[in-house]
C-alpha cells in the first residue's frame, strides 16, 4: 500500500494515478511504498528528486521544518515561523513532497503559535504590575498557578520542537510523514492552496 503524494490517499501499486486527486505515480514527489502502520497515518517512501528551488526535494523538506523548529524559539519572530513554509509552497513549482512538507510544516506552525498566544494571554493575565500586587500574588498562591502554566508553555514549546526534529529527519530520508489530525489537513490545505496559486 502507498500513499498519493499529492493528496495523501491511498494507492495500491498498481495504480498509475491517484483514485482520488488523479495525480500520476512514479512522478516527482510520488511515494513508492508505505512503511507506516494504521490507516491512512504512518510514512511513506518517496522517490529521490529534485525541487524545482535548485536543492535536492528531500533537503528543501529538511529545511522547511528545521526553520520553522528554530524560529519558533526567537521572540516575536516566533509568531511568524509559519511564513517559511507558505513562501516555500508557493516558490516549488514541481515537487509535491516539499509541498506537502510545507503544508505540513505550516499547520503545525499555525497551532504552535496559536498554544503559544494562549499561554501568552494567560500570563499576562497572572502577572501583578505593581508592587503591592507583587507582594499579594506572592501571599495568596497564585504565583503557584502561574509557574505551572509557564512550566507547562516550555514543555509543550520542546515537544513541538522534537517533532519538528522529527520530521526534518524524516524529510531528509525521503519519508513522508501522516500525522494524525494534521495530515488530513494538511493534504486539504495543500489542495486548496495550489488551487489559489493557479488560479482557479
Amino acid at each position: 500500500m502507498a500513499f498519493c503524494g499529492n493528496c495523501g490517499s491511498k494507492m495500491s501499486q498498481n495504480d498509475k494515478f491517484c483514485p482520488n486527486c488523479g495525480s500520476v505515480a512514479g512522478s516527482a514527489g510520488a511515494p513508492q511504498s508505505e512503511k507506516g502502520t494504521g490507516g491512512d497515518q504512518g510514512s511513506a517512501v518517496i522517490s529521490p528528486h529534485k525541487s524545482s528551488l535548485g536543492l535536492d526535494a528531500n533537503i528543501a523538506s529538511a529545511i522547511i521544518f528545521a526553520a520553522v523548529g528554530i524560529l519558533s524559539w526567537i521572540p516575536y519572530l516566533g509568531y511568524a515561523a509559519w511564513i517559511v513554509p507558505l513562501v516555500f509552497f508557493f516558490m516549488e513549482k514541481e515537487s509535491k513532497f516539499v509541498k506537502f512538507s510545507s503544508v505540513t510544516a505550516l499547520v503545525i506552525g499555525i497551532i504552535s503559535v496559536a498554544i503559544s498566544i494562549v499561554f501568552a494571554i494567560i500570563a499576562l493575565a497572572l502577572t501583578p504590575r505593581s508592587l503591592e500586587s507583587i507582594i499579594n500574588f506572592a501571599m495568596s498562591g497564585r504565583s503557584g498557578i502561574l509557574i505551572f502554566f509557564s512550566t507547562l508553555a516550555i514543555i509543550i514549546a520542546i515537544a513541538f520542537t522534537a517533532l519538528f526534529i522529527f520530521l526534518a529527519f524524516m524529510a531528509y530520508s525521503y519519508k513522508q510523514v501522516k500525522l494524525p489530525i494534521v495530515g488530513p489537513i494538511a493534504a486539504k490545505a495543500a489542495e486548496k492552496l495550489d488551487n489559489i496559486k493557479s488560479g482557479s
